[in-house]
């Protein structure tokens, strides 16, 4: 190992008498401080001044290859907040792990936050429409605005915390500590509260009042 930095990591290995951090040249960039861990820390001295020596007690919601801490587990709100990444977290502080307990797991990849949402066609007529064109009935109310004129009106530019990265989208819902955004061509993207600008945080916050 050489040069890593380690924060809010969840180093639980199989006998407590292993190495939860096998760094055992103390490489002097070794940065490791905040992580929870049951074995050894064989590391330079100093290493994991904030560190926490536990066993972690999973939430039992957990998913496949999910690692939410339970509730009273060690670690659970004793993490260090990163902004941009888990400053979105509820309670004293951040839990230590991949994502806090009772939000979804971060995604990675190129496809990460993609999902393609089926769009409304409007209502289907049933029997054969081949060269023949709807007649209207010019007595009938109009027709009212779709979900997509309804929607619209929360169509906005959002951007990250970094202001590096925009997207155009309207806005899809609110939950856990994400955000749901439907851009432009239907695609769906889910985004963590905490990566975004404070300007989109303080549109949130005023459309939840």
């Amino acid at each position: 190992m050489s040069n890593v930095t380690s924060r809010n990591n969840i180093l639980h290995v199989y006998k407590p008498w292993h190495a939860s951090i096998n760094d055992n040249k103390e490489d002097p960039a070794g940065d490791y401080d905040y992580d929870m861990y049951n074995g050894r820390i064989d590391a330079a001295p100093g290493a994991e001044p904030h560190g926490i020596k536990g066993t972690p007690i999973y939430a039992v919601k957990n998913g496949t290859n999910e690692f939410c801490l339970s509730p009273g587990s060690p670690g659970h709100g004793q993490g260090q907040m990163l902004p941009g990444f888990n400053d979105d977290y509820s309670g004293n502080g951040p839990d230590v792990g991949a994502h806090e307990t009772g939000t979804p797991p971060f995604q990675f990849g190129v496809d990460a936050y993609r999902s393609k949402v089926a769009e409304s066609t409007g209502p289907r007529t049933a029997g054969p429409t081949s060269g023949r064109k709807p007649t209207v009935d010019p007595g009938s109310p109009p027709t009212p605005p779709n979900d997509k004129q309804a929607t619209r009106k929360s169509r906005r530019t959002w951007t990250d915390a970094t202001g590096k990265y925009a997207v155009e989208a309207e806005f899809g819902g609110f939950a856990n500590g994400v955000l749901r955004l439907r851009k432009l061509d239907g695609t769906e993207i889910r985004i963590p509260v905490g990566r975004l600008s404070e300007t989109d945080k303080e549109w949130l916050r005023n459309r939840r009042r």
